[in-house]
């Protein structure tokens, strides 16, 4: 169960102009109480960025919440079935450090749809 938070702000969440939603609007809460923003990438995949349990460090996992796995078959992809109890590891889990060093490479690209060059 998700318990949801809305953030007050002046953005519209429903779309930024160019495709996208202001996901900082859906600021929600796990079962267990730890925050979690739910979102679909450009893939439509469900994504998710959320406060780690963990209590050696803080962390946050980000990434697709349920992978799907492909393969080529005849020139298209198709969908192959996870065995149940299968568990496929398909988020980060971050410390803040990694993030910290993730965050000028983002904007970068955030800034000018490119990653920095070298050097």
């Amino acid at each position: 169960m998700v318990e949801r938070v809305t953030c007050n702000d002046d953005v519209p969440s429903s779309n930024l102009g160019d495709g996208t939603t202001n996901i900082m609007k859906d600021i929600n809460h796990t079962n267990r109480g730890f925050a979690i923003v739910e979102f679909t990438d450009t893939h439509n995949n469900k994504c998710s960025l959320q406060k780690s349990s963990s209590a050696m460090y803080d962390a946050v996992w980000l990434g697709i919440g349920d992978p799907e796995i492909n393969v080529m078959v005849d020139g298209g992809w198709k969908a192959l079935a996870i065995p149940e109890g299968a568990v496929v590891n398909s988020r980060m889990h971050l410390t803040q450090k990694q993030v910290r060093e993730l965050i000028p490479l983002l904007q970068h690209f955030a800034d000018h749809g490119e990653l920095p060059k070298p050097g």
